[in-house]
């Protein structure tokens, strides 16, 4: 492959990887989830150290992310006063190796992924632990 090719190809790569999720203008370093993320095959991609807003919207709306790594990630998230989350984190072969519980409406919930347990890239899905509630929350991974 010739070298300009080589350029454009890593070129459109990286534009790729920026539009999974879009940076809000109006807040300083945060990016908003993509619709329609509601399933491995469309889950956004996320990036280390930068926050995301995203939402449970409509009731029962499932969100997928993921990530590629090899170190130990740390993910937090945060839910609105009216949403209780349930996160769950998958490796690449979408086998789950976490489920936790934010525990109450408003709560977050941190949880460290070790890179023992994933080779490469991990998925994570959010939704909400109640079937008829919506509201919006936050996701980072450190």
């Amino acid at each position: 492959m010739n070298k300009t090719r080589l350029i454009l190809t890593m070129l459109i790569a990286v534009m790729i990887s920026f539009t999974a999720c879009k940076k809000d203008d109006d807040k300083n370093g945060t990016f908003s989830e993509n619709e329609q993320n509601g399933s491995f095959a469309t889950a956004n991609e996320l990036l280390i150290s930068e926050l995301y807003d995203a939402k449970i919207n409509p009731a029962q709306d499932q969100d997928y992310f993921f990530i590629n790594a090899s170190s130990d990630l740390t993910i937090t998230v945060d839910g609105d006063s009216n949403l209780e989350l349930y996160p769950y984190v998958y490796d690449e072969n979408k086998v789950q190796i976490f489920g936790g519980d934010t525990g109450a409406r408003g709560a977050s919930l941190t949880h460290t992924i070790k890179s023992s347990e994933y080779n490469g890239k991990i998925y994570i899905m959010i939704e909400s632990a109640y079937p008829d509630d919506t509201g919006n929350y936050t996701i980072r991974i450190n």
